[in-house]
């Protein structure tokens, strides 16, 4: 449950009061679902919409973005996990037997309310999804093993983020990075994000960019493009015929991915008004 002017986590269910207004500090008691209502000791409220938290599809990142957000996380300094992460975590999708030692580091470790190996995992998963990386071997590591590995909240989290649901201050990240090189749009969307908890912004952050930089490593030139989800399968060049085939049957075309995305929309971030 959240209150209005909380980050909307993609599990959570809204408020229209604020967290002056209502205080949820003290809220305790028996939590009971049923009827279109969410009740939680003596406070009952109703769930009034739904609101989608699915990040766009399609988006292909911009160099000059992407070299620019680069630039702004290593003068901010984020380590926890070792230098080279961004790089290792897009290497994986050319080297899919680097994901067990990628989960081993990075899974329910570092600080934060949510840890913040997590946080990486979680931007880089919402990020590939994206920009059509297939992150397929990892994302499918990341749900078998945060049950019993993380907490509670971070693989639930973890499991929105295997499905391309986030906060809006990821979407927005998203989003600048692929509109182009306009650097004040990217600085405010770095920005803002990385407000986000203590160290959960950044990292969300971390693992977008990681994403990013995987999707502008594994994307052909311009000629051999095809709509579909980068790194799944192989890309071949027929020097006969001067034509380009993508092995099967790992490529996922465009229309199977916006029938996902349109399956994923049901999904989302949950408004609620007080029930009488």
């Amino acid at each position: 449950m959240l209150t209005h002017d909380a980050v909307r986590l993609p599990c959570g269910l809204v408020l229209a009061a604020t967290s002056a207004d209502q205080p949820l500090t003290g809220l305790h008691g028996p939590v009971l679902t049923g009827a279109g209502q969410v009740r939680i000791g003596a406070m009952a409220v109703e769930i009034s919409r739904v609101v989608s938290v699915t990040a766009p599809l399609g988006l292909v990142p911009d160099a000059t973005a992407v070299g620019r957000v680069g630039r702004r996380l290593e003068h901010l300094g984020f380590y926890e996990h070792g230098t080279g992460l961004a790089e290792r975590l897009a290497a994986h999708c050319r080297n899919p037997r680097d994901v067990p030692g990628l989960v081993r580091l990075l899974l329910g470790s570092g600080s934060g309310l949510t840890p913040s190996g997590d946080d990486v995992l979680a931007g880089f998963l919402v990020g590939s999804r994206s920009f059509g990386v297939c992150a397929d071997k990892l994302r499918a590591a990341v749900m078998a093993n945060a049950p019993g590995v993380t907490t509670d909240l971070s693989a639930t989290l973890l499991s929105h983020a295997a499905r391309g649901e986030s906060i809006p201050e990821v979407d927005s990240l998203l989003r600048a990075l692929a509109a182009g090189p306009a650097g004040q749009r990217i600085d405010e969307s770095l920005a803002t994000l990385v407000r986000v908890g203590h160290s959960s912004g950044i990292a969300l952050a971390t693992g977008i960019h990681a994403a990013a930089n995987a999707s502008l490593e594994l994307r052909p030139p311009r000629r051999q493009q095809a709509h579909g989800v980068l790194g799944c399968g192989m890309l071949r060049r027929d020097r006969s015929s001067d034509r380009t085939e993508v092995s099967q049957p790992t490529f996922m075309g465009k229309e199977r991915a916006e029938a996902q995305d349109s399956s994923a929309k049901d999904a989302g971030c949950t408004a609620a008004r007080a029930a009488p």
